[in-house]
């Protein structure tokens, strides 16, 4: 058996500015019948694997903001996740999807929504869309 443990790297918290230059992230919105829903990805875009830690059941969270900037939605308030330690492999030159649920119902308008995995050391990848509700 292969050792791999030299091309595996764990994502736990910054150590230097450099540290996740080889993780991109993206949000993107999706026309679904009973509204919209948005896919963040995750792309590792380098050479080597990286261990993601989820120190919740939560794989990421999202907030709704108006375009004047006021909270409309986040979706963790009001629940609950179990606090369970889970580790996810992000293999090099592959991605990690997350879909959110069917937005709640929005008045006709200009909203942003901002969009980050729930891993340790990933806050700065955060991803901001810009949409309109008609």
């Amino acid at each position: 058996m292969k050792d791999k443990s030299s091309k595996l790297r764990k994502v736990d918290g910054p150590k230097s500015p450099n540290q996740r230059q080889d993780i991109e992230t993206s949000i993107i919105e999706k026309e679904v019948p009973n509204g919209i829903t948005f896919i963040y990805e995750v792309q590792n875009i380098g050479n080597e694997d990286i261990l993601l830690q989820f120190p919740t059941a939560k794989k990421y969270d999202y907030e709704l903001f108006t375009n004047r900037g006021k909270l409309v939605y986040r979706y963790s308030d009001g629940k609950m996740f179990a606090q369970v330690i889970k580790n996810v492999m992000l293999p090099a030159r592959k991605s990690l999807h997350f879909t959110t649920e069917t937005l709640p119902p929005l008045e006709k308008g200009q909203y942003s929504i901002i969009m980050w995995i729930a891993a340790r050391g990933m806050d700065s990848h955060k991803e901001k869309l810009n949409f309109t509700i008609d």
